[in-house]
């Protein structure tokens, strides 16, 4: 039975991805992490923004030490926007504390990324469709930040949460591509 409302489809999700083994997670983490490295998005951006794994999303966490010349800036929520600042990868246990909702934040006294020279934008989900259309924890963070960019958006899930379809608002934004451990998959 297919569930008929974003919560429902939220909840079945976030269940399944709880019962990844750790082995498989890291596994898989590292496996996405390889596709994004090997890509050209990675290599042909100077200023990236990233995200810290929450809820057992895609840890990326060896991406950024493979890259440590790149300019990574990851999100602060400040009340419901992102801020987004620079983090050195190179500097990870030093950079982040524990913020809104019990995710690791950048503490404040980082320097901010300018957004207007954002060349990529990798994007947490818990599952994104095959029109690159996403579903988030709901909160709405990510959609009210990415109305006014303009970095390339690639949506950060395993495989088996690349899925036929999710319930969408007039408001929802689809990302332009996809990284799974099996690929990168382009929208438009």
């Amino acid at each position: 039975m297919e569930p008929n409302s974003k919560s429902q489809l939220r909840s079945q999700l976030l269940n399944k991805r709880r019962s990844l083994s750790l082995e498989i997670w890291q596994q898989q983490s590292q496996e996405l992490s390889n596709q994004l490295a090997a890509s050209d998005l990675i290599h042909n951006a100077k200023v990236i923004l990233g995200f810290i794994s929450f809820r057992q999303e895609p840890d990326l966490s060896s991406l950024f030490q493979e890259f440590p010349d790149k300019t990574w800036g990851f999100p602060r929520c400040n009340d419901k926007n992102l801020e987004w600042y620079q983090v050195n990868p190179l500097n990870f246990s030093e950079s982040f504390e524990v913020g809104s909702f019990g995710i690791l934040e950048p503490i404040r006294t980082l320097p901010k990324i300018d957004l207007n020279i954002v060349d990529l934008i990798l994007v947490p989900a818990i599952a994104i469709d095959e029109q690159g259309y996403r579903l988030g924890y709901g909160g709405g963070f990510y959609d009210r930040f990415l109305i006014n960019q303009t970095g390339f958006t690639v949506g950060v899930v395993f495989a088996d949460f690349l899925i036929k379809d999710v319930p969408t608002q007039p408001w929802d934004l689809p990302v332009k591509s996809v990284c799974t451990q099996n690929g990168i998959y382009v929208f438009f």
